[in-house]
């Protein structure tokens, strides 16, 4: 029986190579050149030169600078756009596009770029690109977020610029290196739909068709093997010259299709198909190969705190807080396969205090939930608020259970499903609900919690819709790499749960199952699969 690929040799992987995909082999001896050669080429002949990938999303749009879904991870990024860095699933940085970034005076990196960077139009991109594609990202404002610690570019010539930061936190330059992807003006601009179905970006796929809510499928660029390994990036490209993303958005009918033989691989198998795959101990069944990805996602309800909700009022958030059975609820969605959230921060990241493994916040107390509703000034059956939802993961599910737990305290609640784009846009518009689900992953806990971050927004309020002073001191401290560190990081997590911003709910961790003829299975720090670094053999 074939066993789940074990996650440090998964890191031991990951570590030999420059971002995700295969370096080259080391070079032989001349008296074994030949023999070489033709093991190398006998060895070519077992390999596929495709792969079909199963999705339950649809990618929606090729722009560069929108919102991350599901989707487009998988198909957009690293595979047709690239940033000036990337960072693996351990979270090291690897440089992509940029050849070295160095500190040039406080806040100031000195940036140099390859000078044999090629989208694949044929442009070549230089330092005036990156500035424009930055502001582009600015002016789009999904990944915001993600740049938010940018202040200017200075130009010095095509490859090289000097970066200046605003700030100087704990995560600031890596989350600006790797958020933005890079394109050419010039093919940018001969775009008819801002890259929305022409998508023109300098990483080793480019689009060959599109069939809306039905398949994408990308082609090699030949040209990307030479220039990338030039470069040290992402690697050889492998023998994966053809990938087909299939989008099956009912997962019953996503995990018959990796039964079935019709896919190569998924990183999309619900919880409830896990069984299909993997046995007790969570090996892949013979006929499969499965890696548990390194990390977890963090999923939480987001309130409203502004002053267009009811949910401006703490009492109110903390009766919500106490309504939901947490544990309950991750354990009917994912059993063994994700845990109860015990603060707004991950034990994957190095500022993550141990001693909050016991702590649960808001512990169940349908009592004490009633009592602080009448504190509020509501009786039961009075109030409805709207929760909107994403097409994603198990939101659906959880968001009907956190439904039944409050309507037990007399709270009734709308649901609506939004798809990704319109989603990410009505998060932001404080009179679209009460309520949300979502899900995080970042560096750190600072960078996890940027929802409560000032400097993210230019709106006077954060991602709460709230201008709370006391707030915004502790995240600077947890966040400012003079005074990050796990004091001042727990003194941040403290402060939002006793003001009951937002409740964090479980963490969910992830497989990626693929046939058995896929030996090495690599993926990125979204949990992406990476066709290109992958071993698909012939079936």
């Amino acid at each position: 029986m074939k066993k789940i690929i074990a996650l440090l040799l998964a890191l031991t992987l990951l570590l030999s190579m420059a971002a995700c995909g295969s370096k080259t082999g080391t070079t032989q001896a001349t008296e074994e050149a030949d023999g070489t050669a033709a093991a190398e080429q006998a060895a070519a002949s077992e390999l596929a030169d495709s792969m079909t990938i199963g999705t339950t999303l649809d990618v929606e749009s090729f722009n560069p600078w929108l919102m991350a879904n599901d989707a487009r991870q998988q198909v957009i990024y690293n595979k047709i756009y690239e940033t000036l860095a990337f960072l693996r699933p351990d979270g090291t940085r690897e440089y992509v596009l940029a050849k070295s970034v160095e500190a040039n005076g406080t806040g100031c990196y000195r940036i140099t770029l390859y000078d044999n960077i090629f989208d694949s139009n044929g442009n070549q991109i230089t330092a005036s690109d990156v500035v424009f594609s930055y502001e582009q990202c600015f002016a789009t404002g999904q990944l915001a977020w993600g740049i938010k610690y940018l202040d200017h570019f200075e130009v010095l010539n095509d490859y090289e610029l000097d970066m200046y930061l605003n700030q100087e936190s704990a995560v600031a330059l890596d989350m600006v290196l790797k958020t933005c992807h890079i394109v050419d003006e010039d093919s940018y601009n001969a775009s008819p739909d801002g890259m929305a179905t022409t998508p023109v970006g300098t990483g080793p796929y480019v689009l060959k068709s599109y069939v809306p809510g039905s398949e994408v499928i990308l082609t090699a660029r030949d040209s990307w093997q030479t220039d990338a390994a030039a470069r040290a990036t992402s690697g050889a490209q492998g023998s994966v010259k053809t990938v087909s993303y299939k989008v099956i958005s009912d997962a019953s009918q996503l995990a018959l299709a990796l039964e079935m033989g019709d896919i190569d691989g998924t990183i999309n198998v619900a919880t409830a198909d896990l069984d299909t795959f993997l046995d007790a101990d969570r090996n892949a069944k013979d006929g499969y190969n499965a890696v548990k990805t390194l990390g977890a996602l963090l999923f939480y309800l987001s309130y409203n705190c502004g002053e267009n909700s009811p949910m401006q009022d703490q009492k109110l958030r903390q009766a919500v807080s106490y309504a939901i059975d947490m544990e309950a609820i991750a354990e009917n969605i994912y059993g063994n396969d994700g845990s109860v959230a015990h603060t707004n921060s991950s034990v994957y990241y190095n500022d993550y205090d141990p001693a909050l493994n016991e702590h649960i916040p808001y512990q169940y107390d349908v009592e004490k939930a009633k009592a602080l509703l009448a504190e509020a000034g509501y009786t039961e059956g009075e109030l409805t608020l709207n929760m909107i939802i994403n097409t994603e993961y198990n939101y659906t599910q959880t968001a009907s259970l956190v439904q039944a737990y409050l309507k037990q305290i007399g709270i009734n609640v709308n649901i609506s499903t939004y798809e990704s784009a319109m989603f990410n846009t009505l998060i932001n518009d404080p009179t679209a609900f009460d309520l949300y689900m979502n899900c995080t992953m970042s560096l750190n806990t600072p960078g996890r919690m940027g929802l409560f971050d000032l400097n993210g927004y230019s709106t006077g309020v954060n991602g709460v819709f709230i201008n709370d002073p006391v707030l915004q001191e502790k995240f600077d401290k947890a966040n400012m790499a003079a005074t990050y560190g796990t004091d001042t990081v727990t003194d941040l997590l403290n402060y939002v749960e006793e003001m009951a911003y937002n409740y964090p709910m479980y963490y969910a961790y992830n497989y990626i199952i693929t046939q058995d003829y896929v030996t090495d299975i690599v993926y990125d720090r979204n949990n992406a699969i990476v066709p290109n670094a992958c071993t698909v053999l012939q079936k």
